[in-house]
């Protein structure tokens, strides 16, 4: 419900992952290296680059799983919400061949940053390819879409911000409902930011 009043405007993503607090004794950045993150519940989440809103969210169970596995159901349900994809940017944790080619039949271009020791071996995928020679060639220009991405973690720094005391539920299933309702409760709060700045219609506000 909160992707529909963008869902025609909004053709630009970017995923990242993050950490949601259980504790306040522990930073997730200062963790980052250590790949000690107890006292967090890990979020995989991508969202628009021109709107800030999440378009899909996964929340692992294994605080330390790589990010990579979670981009297909992240995509496919960003695909099912959004009228078009023309551009996914990510970090190196979502570089593969397997994610450029789904960005390629979502309709999108891939922007993922490259990783030291990569090749431009297709090994059956020509998006792969095609995107490190897009590099190679206008260099500017590919980092300038690729830096979209950056604004999803603005989106990371808002929403916690936002909510600054960590998860309050021990349940596990409500733990799960507290995380989906703080995506909600940050996808309106932008809603109403962006309704009077761009003046972008909302149907079904209340009356």
């Amino acid at each position: 419900m909160t992707q529909e009043p963008v869902s025609d405007k909004e053709s630009s993503f970017a995923p990242d992952g993050t950490g949601i607090p259980t504790s306040m004794k522990k930073n997730w950045e200062s963790e980052n290296n250590g790949g000690n993150h107890e006292g967090y519940d890990y979020m995989v989440g991508m969202a628009g680059t021109t709107y800030g809103i999440y378009s899909a969210v996964e929340f692992p169970k294994n605080p330390n799983a790589h990010e990579s596995p979670f981009f297909e159901p992240l995509l496919q349900r960003t695909a099912a919400h959004y009228s078009s994809i023309d551009l996914v940017s990510g970090d190196s944790a979502f570089l593969a061949r397997d994610n450029c080619d789904l960005v390629i039949e979502a309709g999108g271009i891939p922007r993922f940053y490259p990783k030291r020791g990569i090749t431009l071996k297709r090994r059956g995928s020509w998006s792969w390819t095609n995107m490190l020679m897009n590099l190679i060639e206008n260099p500017q220009g590919w980092l300038r879409e690729y830096h979209q991405r950056s604004n999803i973690e603005t989106t990371y720094s808002t929403l916690k911000r936002d909510f600054q005391t960590p998860l309050r539920k021990k349940i596990k299933k409500r733990r799960e409902i507290e995380k989906h309702a703080r995506i909600c409760d940050y996808n309106l709060k932008r809603l109403c930011y962006i309704r009077r700045l761009e003046e972008i219609p909302i149907h079904w506000k209340a009356n």
